[in-house]
């Protein structure tokens, strides 16, 4: 499915920052966690970002309804993007703990 990246979100720079200063862990493959406040939807996601595509993202995540995709996987995946992160990945939301691993 086709996801479009957040305008905004108040993750991201949090979410920013991580991703900028454990980038090393991101090139080696290795999972970066980053801890967020409590809430929002848990899932687990593989996502493909094209550094020539600013506008949506793919998914593997199955949904009735685009917008009910999770939050804060979106600003995640919107975040690597802003941090030229592309490719393939494994994002991951589990009570305010976000996982994200190059795949």
């Amino acid at each position: 499915m086709q996801v479009s990246f957040v305008t905004r979100s108040k993750f991201l720079p949090q979410l920013e920052e991580a991703f900028r200063s454990e980038r090393t862990k991101l090139d080696h493959l290795e999972p970066i966690t980053i801890i967020l406040e409590d809430g929002g939807y848990n899932n687990n996601t593989i996502v493909i970002i094209d550094a020539n595509n600013r506008k949506t993202f793919e998914s593997d995540m199955v949904l009735a309804d685009v917008t009910r995709f999770p939050a804060r996987i979106r600003a995640t995946v919107t975040a690597l993007r802003n941090c030229g992160c592309d490719g393939r990945y494994e994002v991951s939301h589990q009570d305010g703990i976000i996982v994200t691993r190059k795949t």
